[in-house]
């Protein structure tokens, strides 16, 4: 499993004075779209580094798919948004 402030820090390390600052980043400041402040280097990173933390977990984190990229429902929406996609591939991933 993985909160918010964890995407938060991981998002706030990669950029390193690039994105707003730990303080201004919350769960809901955009990932992406006009209003964004992260760049796409960064988001790449990041689910990079997803996928390895669920790796250890022991399941495949899917950020490419059709729901990630659909512009109507994006799970990169925000942190928030992008902690309960993963967790919800988590917890699915360990049904029988």
């Amino acid at each position: 499993m993985i909160s918010s402030q964890k995407i938060i820090d991981i998002v706030s390390r990669l950029a390193s004075g690039s994105a707003p600052s730990k303080e201004d980043f919350t769960e809901s400041t955009p990932l992406v779209g006009s209003v964004s402040n992260v760049d796409s280097m960064i988001l790449i990173e990041l689910c990079l580094e997803l996928e390895d933390i669920a790796n250890e977990l022991g399941f495949e984190f899917d950020w490419k798919s059709e729901k990630a990229m659909s512009s109507l429902y994006s799970i990169f929406k925000d942190a928030d948004s992008l902690a309960n996609e993963f967790n919800a591939q988590y917890a699915k991933s360990k049904k029988p």
